[in-house]
């Protein structure tokens, strides 16, 4: 049809540039300038059938058939007759065809339509004379037979190469030869291709084999075509639907992120501004606090030189009434603001003043007696004071068990046994300590812990305990069930901070040394002290 077109397009072309308006017949349609009817001496009518033109034409054909001719006829003869024959076979053709008859009547009628006959003309004479249909039909048909056959072809290839297949027929054939013990060739052939068919069926259906089937074919993919077409679209507007979900889905997940971080974002704002008001709020409140207790401590400061110089005069004009001997209790009684109070200062001065107003001339100093019995009360009461200060074992206070010097001793030993970095150090230290059986009593590795830092950082101790670990026939004792390892270690803290270079009056010294010690006086740190240097 495409090569008619062009033809057509031709011819139109030529028909429209030329200027022949005659009415003549074509040489180049039909049987050019002859008319068809003459060549095979017949008469134009609608009687005509084409069983009188096949007639005719046989007629014809048996006188000018160029078969007919003797081998003695010159060259332009045979030349003349095969023309004539041609003519002849090419008015049959024409006119034994209605179709083709139809065209040439009308264009014998209607010459002068020249573009008419011209299309009529060459569409009958380049047209298929088979119908296209029916050879794409036969074509198909052709294409799936052949792959039909190329798949059987592969598919038996595919059977004798396969390895597993074949392993598994030859393993079943052998088992069964030696159960059967068959030795007939025949039976042999019909028993393995029997097998073979069963095993080959068995693979099909594991999957293992894959056996041409007609829906694979060709014919059937073309018949099924428009099936996977819609298919295809069904699954794509699927899938668009997907799509549209998954990103609505996906909105609505950032909608709910974006909100959570606004949320956030907004928690971390208002805590920032609580902090903010927070800050402010005790900004002011320490602001407050801070001239509180600045207003405060000028009172307490104006306070205390107000009662600085109450003492000081105090003291001055005790000083004035008193002997020299009593200089040293009246030092005492303006040392502290805790042994005597200007209040009780007040009162003393008071006694003393009275005391002299009624013993003028009776002596030179009626003031030392008040003095030195007021000396002797208010230092009672201070080391009362200084006691319950400090408690005692039977006021709840914690007070750790005595170590003895043996048992300080086997502690250094086990320290040295078992050296820092050892995983749990203190508890194998207290494990061998507790193991001697020195004691009744078991130590925990916080009580070895702390006592080998406190023999570590005490130089007395670490000296008494270095002599008794030299030497055994030592008289160092440090086993006094009297004396607590508090209370050795404030004494230490005692004998570091009050030096003799500081302190020369030994009494006075000793006195601040106890007082740091809870329950112990001045002579039992002293004579404490003897024992361990």
């Amino acid at each position: 049809m495409y090569h008619v077109s062009i033809i057509l397009v031709a011819v139109w072309f030529l028909s429209t540039f030329t200027n022949c308006n005659c009415a003549e017949l074509d040489e180049s349609m039909y049987c050019g300038l002859k008319n068809c009817y003459d060549v095979l001496e017949l008469k134009r009518s609608n009687d005509d059938t084409s069983k009188s033109i096949k007639k005719a034409y046989r007629k014809l054909t048996l006188k000018y058939h160029p078969d007919r001719l003797d081998h003695t006829d010159d060259s332009e003869e045979v030349r003349r007759r095969n023309e004539r024959f041609q003519e002849i076979a090419n008015a049959a053709e024409i006119l034994s065809d209605d179709e083709k008859r139809a065209a040439y009547d009308y264009y014998l009628d209607h010459p002068e339509e020249r573009l008419y006959n011209k299309y009529a003309f060459y569409k009958m004479q380049y047209a298929a004379k088979t119908d296209i249909r029916a050879v794409i039909i036969g074509l198909i048909f052709v294409l799936a037979s052949i792959q039909h056959i190329l798949q059987i072809e592969q598919y038996n290839r595919s059977k004798k190469s396969d390895f597993a297949l074949q392993k598994e027929i030859n393993e079943r054939y052998q088992k069964l030869l030696n159960e059967t013990k068959e030795k007939d060739q025949k039976r042999k052939a019909k028993l393995k291709r029997q097998l073979e068919t069963d095993i080959v069926n068995e693979f099909e259906r594991s999957g293992k084999l894959f056996p041409p089937t007609y829906r694979s074919l060709f014919l059937f993919q073309i018949v099924l075509f428009p099936r996977w077409i819609l298919n295809v679209m069904k699954q794509r507007k699927l899938d668009e639907i997907e799509k549209l979900r998954l990103e609505a889905e996906a909105t609505e997940k950032e909608n709910k992120l974006a909100l959570l971080r606004l949320q956030k974002q907004q928690r971390k704002e208002k805590i920032i501004q609580d902090k903010l008001k927070a800050k402010e709020v005790e900004a002011e409140r320490k602001a407050r606090s801070v001239a509180r207790e600045e207003i405060i401590q000028k009172e307490k400061e104006k306070s205390k030189l107000m009662i600085e110089l109450r003492r000081k005069e105090a003291r001055t004009q005790l000083l004035g009434l008193t002997s020299p001997e009593c200089v040293e209790k009246v030092d005492f009684l303006f040392s502290n603001p805790s042994i005597c109070s200007v209040d009780q200062l007040d009162t003393i001065l008071e006694k003393v003043l009275e005391l002299c107003k009624k013993s003028e001339g009776n002596g030179p100093f009626p003031a030392d007696k008040i003095v030195k019995l007021e000396h002797k009360r208010l230092s009672l009461q201070y080391e009362a004071k200084m006691m319950l200060k400090f408690g005692s074992s039977g006021t709840g206070r914690a007070v750790s068990r005595p170590w003895t010097s043996d048992e300080i001793s086997v502690l250094t030993k086990a320290a040295k046994k078992f050296p820092g970095g050892i995983r749990n150090r203190w508890i194998q230290v207290a494990n061998y300590v507790n193991a001697q059986g020195l004691t009744s009593h078991s130590r925990s590795p916080d009580e070895c812990a702390e006592q080998a830092l406190c023999a570590k950082n005490s130089p007395v101790l670490r000296t008494g305990l270095s002599e008794k670990i030299r030497s055994d026939d030592s008289k160092v004792t440090l086993d006094d069930p009297d004396w607590t390892m508090v209370q050795q270690q404030q004494l230490e803290k005692g004998l570091q901070a009050f030096k003799i270079s500081d302190y020369p009056n030994v009494k006075e010294r000793w006195g601040l040394i106890a007082s740091l010690v809870p329950h112990k006086s001045a002579k039992d740190c002293a004579k404490r002290y003897k024992e361990i240097r």
